[in-house]
């Protein structure tokens, strides 16, 4: 097996910013905001936050400092990115967020996964709307989720190899 997980993300960027100064900011693992939790059964659930502030009985748990011209840097956008570990039959509430935004979650690893009573198939995601909050419970194997989510920037798209540009 190989131990590497990697997911490479690329948030697109408004036209406006599109010829700002580059910037490359590298998050190292040591360094990303962790969050645990248990239910009520006493189950773990663990969230790394990427990008995106998640609050819970314990505060406000902030990300680290996106870009500073990217879609993340603004609050209102919603960006969040995180990876969700759910000890087996572990329950947690994903929250509800700011309506209109784009939230997909990945199930990449586990057995059996519950969205309130929808099964979601392991290697499998569900577009899931932002303004409420959905019960999800855990199998009998431990899971693992990643969530993407942010405010569409509702311009168009060209692209062509890794860059992407509003018109061609």
């Amino acid at each position: 097996p190989n131990p590497l997980l990697l997911f490479q993300i690329w948030l697109n960027l408004p036209a406006r910013n599109k010829m700002v100064d580059p910037h490359f900011t590298m998050f190292w693992s040591q360094d990303l905001p962790r969050v645990q939790e248990t239910d009520t059964a006493g189950n773990i659930i663990r969230l790394e936050l990427t990008a995106g502030d998640y609050a819970n009985h314990d505060g406000i748990h902030k990300a680290l400092a996106p870009p500073p011209d990217s879609w993340a840097a603004d609050p209102a956008n919603g960006v969040a990115v995180w990876v969700v570990d759910l000890a087996p039959n572990a329950q947690w509430t994903l929250p509800a967020a700011q309506p209109g935004l784009n939230r997909t979650l990945y199930f990449f690893e586990g057995d059996r996964l519950m969205i309130g009573d929808d099964k979601l198939a392991e290697l499998h995601s569900c577009k899931l709307g932002s303004g409420q909050a959905y019960q999800l419970r855990n199998g009998p194997a431990p899971a693992r989720l990643l969530l993407l989510q942010g405010r569409p920037i509702n311009e168009p798209v060209a692209h062509h190899g890794p860059f992407v540009m509003n018109t061609r």
